[in-house]
């Protein structure tokens, strides 16, 4: 198998991915002996870092989506928090919205100007 993917190594190492997890959910079922998992000792293959940016058709239909998120009022923080890396330019590992407080701003490492008189991050 790994001869016939060694072009789509990337597409490999997600189908080993899944065919790992599928015989582990086996062993626990007790449809095999635990241990057996053929999948372990396979060498992945190597994959480099990829940088992956959102077309603009992309970003106006998770925009919608969004917006409905906002529109039943259940799940308006969530979409915020969603929308906030998006608007700001920022991706998700530098922003701190997954873990900020109401009080703490997310500025992916650049200030925000504050008005006078308003709170200290």
């Amino acid at each position: 198998m790994r001869r016939d993917l060694s072009p789509a190594g990337y597409q490999a190492n997600r189908t080993l991915g899944v065919l790992s997890k599928m015989f582990n959910c086996a062993e626990l079922q007790g449809l095999r002996p635990d241990g057996s998992n053929p999948c372990l000792h396979v060498k992945r293959f190597r994959e480099e870092k990829r940088e992956r940016f959102p077309s603009s058709e992309e970003f106006n239909r998770l925009g919608r989506v969004l917006d409905g998120m906002s529109a039943d009022g259940s799940k308006t923080r969530s979409a915020s928090a969603l929308r906030l890396p998006m608007l700001i330019g920022c991706p998700r590992s530098r922003s701190s919205a997954g873990s900020m407080s109401i009080s703490t701003p997310a500025s992916c490492g650049f200030p925000i100007p504050r008005p006078a008189g308003g709170p200290a991050p």
